[in-house]
């Protein structure tokens, strides 16, 4: 049984977008706001057989819909002649403002089920798919209905001075949404009526509540149920990091200024002011600048988390019983972005701008959280993406580079890659001269450059930081391979991490070294 901790996390993080949609329906804000709470209410006992089996989303705004013609008359009605949304931020004479004046004005002039799909789908941030359910409609007429609105949208003369640079849809609904005001998410009110309704005495108290959300970190509605892996405990002790980059050995985390100590972990992505990692029972866990820990949910132990130090995201694939479910989480906000069903044997790739990168078996996938759908191409060994540059797995041992600003494909031999994170660079693993040889190519022309190590060192681990210099903790081989053998990974002596510039050819420094002893080293990717 659920302690109510992932409902109420849910509701912190979708009550704004609920009741902005509500009002952008038409609906008053005492009204959309009570509405909010009752429809929350309501679907709170069903909670934990929907977050198992089916869509909490569709569920909640759903309910909520059902609930708005329900307000008893001091809180408002629906069918009430209301003041234009102008009225509500008079104390705001912000551009967006004027840009909210100007969506209600066109949604006004739109049929309701139309104005209802336009809504959903572009304020709540609801899918083409779970809008249709929640307005129990067949697809077709959803996507219909959203194009002939945007039609009647787009064509309007007000835009042109608004939006200068054209009508974006998802711009316009989230801009002009931020200006409604709503109050801070009533969790007690709301698992107070439903304990109500339930005839249950138990008493749900803010500060219960508010705790639990607190010490769990706003746990996702996705994940971080009690019942799986729990946070490591960990030691937190100030040291300031040699390296300009985040780094993992001998079961300590080293941060810019304090040294964590967790049990291994698999992989890392640096995003906000400190790492997101998976580790080995599949745990994801946010690691603040201080420190801290946070429990953000659970992922496929063999799947990586992939991130964006640019827009504070991160995303993973949380596994379920019949399909598993791709997880994109703001950590600087707190909250959940988007979610959607992935069939088993996705892999996220990579967090590039606001695009989500991942791989099903054939299949490639583009995801844009806040804009729709994911497009597909044919595939499935996309191995790399940053700043909009390509990299696919071709035939096992080359890799197929796609630069689309200078409409440009290059094959290089490689296996894996890590890209920087502008796409000018790119490094790989090959085996000539010798198994594991790592290899730098500049990602536009294919050339390869020195990577400015020596020909006995083995580079373990490697990443490239927010500069563009590439990082690698570097071992010494102990015995050269005979020839037709494979590498012998036996090495010597500490392992190095050398940080090292390509503009004008390698320009490397040793950062610190030290003995590892204790697992497998990790750098962020």
């Amino acid at each position: 049984m659920s302690d109510g901790s992932d409902f109420a996390a849910f509701m912190v993080a979708r009550w704004p977008a609920l009741v902005r949609s509500l009002v952008l329906l038409g609906h008053e804000p005492e009204s959309a706001d009570e509405a909010a709470v009752a429809g929350l209410a309501r679907c709170q006992p069903s909670w934990d057989r929907v977050r198992d089996d089916g869509d909490v989303e569709a569920l909640a705004y759903r309910a909520v819909l059902e609930q708005v013609d329900r307000v008893t008359p001091e809180h408002g009605h629906a069918d009430a002649d209301h003041p234009p949304l102008l009225d509500l931020v008079l104390s705001d004479r912000s551009e967006r403002v004027e840009l909210l004046a100007g969506l209600e004005k066109g949604l006004s002039g739109l049929p309701e089920d139309v104005r209802s799909v336009l809504v959903l789908r572009f304020a709540a941030g609801l899918g083409a798919d779970q809008v249709a359910g929640v307005l129990a409609q067949p697809i077709v007429a959803v996507k219909e209905q959203e194009r002939r609105g945007l039609l009647h949208l787009s064509g309007a003369a007000e835009w042109a001075r608004l939006r200068p640079g054209g009508f974006d849809a998802i711009g316009v609904f989230l801009d002009a949404g931020d200006v409604i005001p709503v109050r801070n998410p009533p969790v007690d009110d709301v698992l107070g009526r439903a304990a109500a309704a339930r005839q249950r005495r138990r008493r749900w108290g803010a500060g219960a509540v508010v705790a639990v959300v607190v010490v769990l970190g706003v746990w996702t509605w996705l994940g971080s149920r009690p019942s799986g892996p729990q946070l490591p405990e960990s030691v937190v002790t100030q040291a300031r990091n040699p390296a300009n980059i985040e780094w993992y050995a001998n079961r300590a985390l080293h941060l810019p200024d304090v040294t964590v100590e967790v049990p291994q972990i698999s992989d890392m992505v640096q995003v906000a002011d400190g790492v997101v990692y998976g580790d080995e029972d599949g745990l994801v866990v946010q690691v603040r600048g201080d420190g801290s820990l946070v429990k953000l949910g659970e992922t496929v132990p063999d799947k990586p988390v992939v991130g964006s130090t640019e827009r504070g995201w991160v995303a993973w694939v949380q596994p379920g019983e019949t399909v598993d479910r791709l997880v994109v989480r703001d950590v600087v906000q707190g909250e959940v972005v988007a979610s959607r069903s992935v069939a088993k044997g996705a892999t996220p790739v990579a967090l590039d701008s606001d695009k989500v990168l991942y791989t099903t078996p054939g299949r490639d996938w583009t995801w844009q959280p806040l804009a729709g759908e994911p497009t597909w191409t044919r595939g499935g060994d996309l191995v790399d993406v940053a700043s909009g540059v390509r990299v696919s797995q071709v035939d096992g041992d080359r890799l197929r580079i796609v630069q689309p600003l200078f409409d440009v494909v290059v094959t290089v031999p490689g296996r894996g890659a890590i890209l920087s994170s502008d796409g000018d660079y790119l490094l790989t693993r090959i085996d000539e001269p010798d198994p594991q040889t790592v290899v730098l190519y500049n990602a536009a022309s294919g050339d390869v450059l020195d990577v400015g190590l020596g020909r006995e060192e083995v580079a373990v681990a490697a990443a490239f930081d927010a500069e563009g210099a590439a990082t690698f903790l570097v071992e010494h081989r102990a015995n050269e391979p005979e020839p037709g053998q494979d590498l012998r990974l036996s090495t010597t002596g500490p392992t190095i991490m050398r940080s090292c510039e390509f503009e004008f050819g390698p320009d490397c420094v040793t950062m610190t070294q030290f003995a590892s002893n204790a697992g497998v080293p990790v750098l962020p990717h």
